[in-house]
């Protein structure tokens, strides 16, 4: 939780969720990650959007995630992490080995 709580010190622990959700499962819509996490549809979507690049405010995100739209549904968007996301994964997994470990 550290490591989530240096990127800010108030993240919801829904964003951390929904961040190991697509750091889990990545290329998955919307729809997918809010039945996975419990939620419904629009929170999932305000989440993600708040993780990625930009917030829904037009302020800056913490561009965790990233959004591409579907070849075949010009209506679905997939997830997947950003660069600063995969690090962020690498660093938690790191962290859970580590602790497997002993």
């Amino acid at each position: 939780m550290e490591l989530f709580r240096v990127l800010h010190p108030g993240m919801p622990a829904s964003y951390i969720s929904a961040f190991l959700s697509v750091a889990e499962h990545p290329g998955q819509g919307v729809t997918e990650h809010a039945q996975r996490l419990g939620m419904l549809r629009p929170v999932a979507s305000r989440i993600l959007l708040e993780i990625g690049k930009k917030a829904r405010t037009g302020e800056p995100g913490f561009d965790l995630v990233a959004s591409q739209q579907s070849w075949a549904d010009l209506r679905a968007v997939h997830y997947m992490l950003t660069p600063r996301g995969t690090r962020l994964k690498r660093r938690v997994l790191d962290i859970l080995e580590r602790g497997s470990a002993t």
